[in-house]
């Protein structure tokens, strides 16, 4: 599924393209810029595909809604965001979101993209460490790091994209 590389392609292009940002982000208090990443990866997704587009689109089959929807004209695919520091923090939420997406019908995927940003005076771990960690959350199948995952840097700051699905119908896809 080639929507998957298009997810990590626009976020890596986001992400190394406003290095300032990040770098002032990081240094404020909650540092919550969840929000501004999600409208920059929806716009950067519209220039890099022929996807259709569209910010906090209802879910067909429950309440809420998605962070970033994706349209190919055959099927729909609901993406979710979420940040994490490498201590682990909003892991729940990560897990909730993987539980939402996890269940999308058929011919619709589920896609949750967590970004893992090191937490103020700490050093950044490595990609490998962070996957071990996430490999010994309790959560059985339902969770599998997909090879699409990258590691980059920004200046000093490492930042971790781990892509997470596509999932369809309560299982993990292939």
């Amino acid at each position: 599924m080639n929507i998957g590389k298009k997810i990590i392609e626009a976020a890596v292009k986001v992400l190394e393209g406003r290095k300032e940002l990040i770098r002032f982000a990081l240094t404020q208090r909650g540092r919550k810029f969840e929000g501004w990443f999600k409208v920059e990866l929806a716009y950067k997704l519209t220039e890099i595909s022929t996807y259709d587009v569209k910010l906090e689109k209802k879910y067909r089959e429950y309440r809420g809604r998605t962070d970033i929807f994706l349209s190919t004209g055959e099927y729909g695919c609901y993406l979710e965001i979420k940040f994490c520091d490498t201590g682990g923090n909003n892991i729940k939420g990560v897990l909730k979101d993987i539980e939402r997406v996890r269940n999308i019908n058929e011919p619709d995927i589920g896609f949750v993209l967590m970004v893992v940003l090191p937490p103020k005076r700490r050093t950044p771990k490595s990609l490998d460490d962070v996957i071990d960690r996430i490999n010994k959350w309790k959560t059985g199948k339902l969770l599998q790091v997909n090879e699409l995952s990258e590691e980059l840097f920004i200046e000093d700051i490492g930042i971790a994209l781990f892509l997470f699905g596509p999932y369809q119908s309560g299982k993990i896809l292939k």
